[in-house]
């Protein structure tokens, strides 16, 4: 038996391992179930994995594989092989080296692409992947490589190698290449100014330098050097001594310059505007710059006539036109602009980047571009969104402006938000501000799901959704705004349907959030909640499982912390309800409620709130499910609880329900018969009496407060009783149920051949159980007007005798 299902209303308080989220492909669950089950695939020799020899990994897939592992790293079980990971010098190194073909005529292997940024490997790894892998055409490496061996390894690349990305840059110089360009002394001797080139790669076409802190004079104009075909160069958040290093070759070739979060001066950007081929310029910075000259972007306009897309966010380069006419002649065939800058253009930018510019220029009425990252509308900021999604800093602003306008406005593109949120998430998962922002646009994003013109959430969305929040719940366990955020957002779904496919994981979250010790009321009243729901209407096994999380443990130190303060609440009323929800037919909860001295607890919450009718309810429900358990039956039999139930036979409290539930834990007691009891005070005798009584004075329509997912536990009391009460209870409950809510229990009924086990009381002679035979009766007849399709609203309750029904019991009934 269960308890009552409890809904909570939903207040959301307002405070300032990346995937798509698009179903994974046939390959991509191929690669997957590789990661998932490497004992299979893979093999130790020499104290190194590699592939097994009959395992071949086509062509492209290599690259998939890497990726994904990339992905979900920390979900990989290598503990089969623990002898190497214990000897690997960095954590990714065990897996990465089943990309080494270790035959020179046999490759398992073939990557085309090596994002490793994500990765933590030592430069021997790395250098050795390099070397087994000739055919690399693209290059990610975030590695500490003191000696040089991984900028040496990649020269060997040189005819294939087309694109190249160093994230933290620093890190990746060895000594004496940090040495020799950290200074202008001609005294030292180095290979590298000897051969005046860094790395020898001249088919690149595409070179990123990500995060170089340490001023090096002169290293790109050596690193570039023999780069006569790049295109493309990203020096995000680097530090520039000078752009010298942009005049020469790259004037003919480069079309693409990224100096986010470079420091740049007015000067500076007179080279710049040497680059006449540029189509892509980003100069945008990490925060406001108030030092740039509004002249330098009317430079930049005029200079560079192929120019496509400029982002100038968090820049002080906009200036507002002042005291012009834009409906002038002179200007027809010009693009109209409120901005100083760019005005005179005869074709609209691509793209313009205003994100966070000084004066609020996203907001101007002219802009000359397609596309415009800001906060102005919707527009703006999903392309924010999407074009910022590898920028933090950027997105959580952005991610801010997301949730104020799926809050306080109508959203015209919800489903695309909501893509660009999760993306966010899952690429930033132990980033608290992201996961933190995110959360609280999704919360509205489900919320109104529905309300627009483009339906409803498809179930997988849902999946992603629910997945995002738990998982950030799980990052940020400290953070009690993010909590509060996720638990807002999953009570928005279907408790416990939605979730089953992620179920312990929540549960999880959930346990540990409420072990918390300095946690708030809200989430304390919230959580128990959730878990509650959790608990009801889940098959057996995952109340086993929420038990061996210990769940029951966790439930009775919050009641245990509410009576210490004499406070009976909705917390502690849900915290036994939830026990009871997570006993129903699972004899090992039962066992572990009184192994934590539950009986006791039972006794102190009844003394001290003795006229709480809804905590009497749940307490008593409890203890009926603990009573189910004849190996428990004993622990109950003592005098001073039997006391307990047998007063609370005449409650009144909560409708019938403390009355109802305090006679089944004694119909259950009663069920092994008279030889079984051994309390002397009230006798057996009182007790059957007693029992009776109370249910011959309940209305066979009285609504429940009640769930039953089986009637196996009261079936059992019906053939066969050794005890006439018990029998008689288990009567009345089917007869009340198949009464007040026939639609769900006429099928249960019939479904577990509850019919065929009510037949020997029907045709026992016995005359003392005519009162049981007639609620049997009862039973019988409202199952035949449910098959029969009589409403509800109108079956009489007027007294009938068991003749009056058919008692056939074949399989047409």
């Amino acid at each position: 038996m269960e308890g009552s299902r409890l809904t909570l209303e939903h207040r959301i308080v307002p405070f300032q391992e990346w995937k798509t989220n698009s179903p994974p492909t046939l390959l991509e669950s191929a690669c997957i179930s590789f990661l998932k089950n490497l004992q299979h695939f893979c093999e130790a020799r020499n104290g190194i994995l590699y592939m097994k020899p009959e395992v071949q990994i086509p062509i492209g897939t290599s690259d998939i594989l890497l990726e994904k592992y990339s992905q979900m790293r920390h979900l990989v079980d290598l503990s089969r092989f623990s002898d190497i990971k214990r000897n690997a010098e960095a954590e990714d190194d065990v897996f990465i080296t089943i990309f080494f073909n270790p035959l020179p005529d046999t490759k398992q292997t073939r990557l085309k692409r090596a994002r490793l940024e994500d990765l933590k490997l030592t430069a021997d790894v790395v250098a050795s992947l390099i070397q087994h892998h000739p055919d690399l055409e693209e290059l990610n490496v975030n590695v500490s490589d003191p000696h040089g061996v991984v900028v040496e390894a990649i020269s060997s690349l040189r005819s294939r190698l087309t694109k190249l990305n160093f994230y933290n840059f620093q890190n990746i110089f060895g000594e004496e290449m940090a040495r020799y360009f950290r200074t202008d002394d001609s005294g030292v001797i180095s290979h590298y100014k000897t051969r005046q080139y860094v790395i020898d790669t001249p088919k690149l076409l595409s070179l990123g330098v990500k995060r170089k802190t340490a001023h090096t004079s002169g290293l790109f104009s050596t690193l570039i050097k023999p780069m006569t075909q790049l295109q493309h160069l990203d020096l995000s958040q680097s530090v520039v001594d000078n752009f010298s290093f942009l005049i020469g070759s790259l004037q003919k070739t480069l079309s693409s310059l990224c100096l986010y979060g470079v420091k740049i001066t007015n000067a500076d950007f007179q080279t710049v505007a040497t680059l006449k081929r540029l189509k892509f310029l980003d100069v945008s910075q990490t925060e406001i710059v108030t030092d740039h000259s509004p002249s330098c972007l009317r430079l930049l306009s005029d200079s560079l006539p192929e120019l496509e897309y400029l982002d100038i966010s968090y820049t002080c380069l906009c200036d507002p036109i002042t005291g012009a006419n834009l409906s002038d002649p002179k200007m027809q065939g010009i693009v109209p602009s409120s901005i100083e800058g760019l005005r005179g253009r005869q074709r609209p930018l691509q793209f313009l980047g205003l994100f966070q510019c000084r004066n609020g220029a996203c907001q101007w009425s002219s802009i000359p571009a397609l596309r415009v990252s800001g906060d102005a509308n919707e527009t703006q900021i999903i392309t924010s969104l999407e074009i910022y999604m590898f920028r933090a800093r950027y997105l959580h602003k952005a991610l801010n402006d997301a949730y104020r306008l799926l809050r306080y406005e109508n959203c015209g593109n919800p489903h695309l938000i909501l893509k660009l949120i999760l993306d966010a998430m899952f690429m930033y998962p132990k980033s608290m501000r992201i996961q933190i922002a995110g959360s609280a646009a999704l919360f509205y994003v489900v919320r109104n799901d529905g309300q627009s013109k483009i339906g409803k959430m498809d179930p997988y969305m849902r999946r992603l959704v629910i997945r995002a929040i738990v998982t950030a719940m799980g990052n940020n366990l400290n953070e009690q705004t993010m909590l509060r955020n996720g638990c807002l957002t999953l009570c928005q779904f279907h408790i416990p349907n939605e979730v089953m496919f992620i179920y312990k994981d929540v549960v999880t979250v959930l346990l540990k959030m409420l072990r918390l010790a300095a946690l708030d009321e809200f989430l304390l009243r919230i959580g128990v909640l959730l878990l509650n729901s959790l608990a009801c209407q889940v098959e057996n096994e995952h109340k086993m499982m929420v038990g061996e999380m210990k769940a029951v443990e966790t439930m009775i130190d919050i009641i245990e912390a509410r009576l210490r303060d004499t406070n009976c609440d909705e917390v502690m009323e849900v915290s036994w309800s939830m026990m009871w929800n997570v006993t129903d037919e699972t004899p090992r909860n039962c066992e572990r409620f009184l192994d934590r001295n539950g009986m006791n607890l039972f006794q102190r919450c009844l003394t001290t709130f003795p006229d709480k009718g809804e905590l009497l309810r749940n307490m008593m429900g409890l203890l009926g499910n603990v009573a189910e358990v004849q190996a428990l039956r004993c622990k109950l039999m003592v005098a001073q609880y039997i006391k307990v139930f047998s007063n609370l036979l005449d409650s009144t409290s909560d409708g019938i329900e403390v009355s109802y539930n305090a006679c089944g834990v004694l119909a259950h007691i009663c069920a092994d018969g008279p030889d079984t009891w051994t309390v002397e005070s009230p006798s057996w005798d009182e007790i059957q009496s007693k029992m009776i009584h109370a249910i011959n004075r309940w209305a066979l329509r009285s609504k429940r407060n009640i769930n039953y997912r089986s009637f196996e536990p009261i079936l059992r009391l019906i053939p066969g009783s050794k005890s006439h009460a018990s029998q008689h209870w288990a009567c009345w409950a089917l007869a009340n149920l198949t009464r007040v809510y026939p639609d769900k229990y006429c099928p249960l009924l019939e479904k577990e051949k509850g019919l065929e086990r009510l037949k020997p009381v029907i045709e026992d002679d016995d005359p003392a159980r005519w009162d049981t035979k007639r609620l049997i009766s009862r039973v019988l007849l409202h199952h035949a007007r449910f098959m029969d399709r009589i409403p509800v609203e109108s079956w009489s309750d007027e007294d009938m005798d068991v003749s009056d029904v058919d008692l056939e019991m074949d399989g047409e009934l």
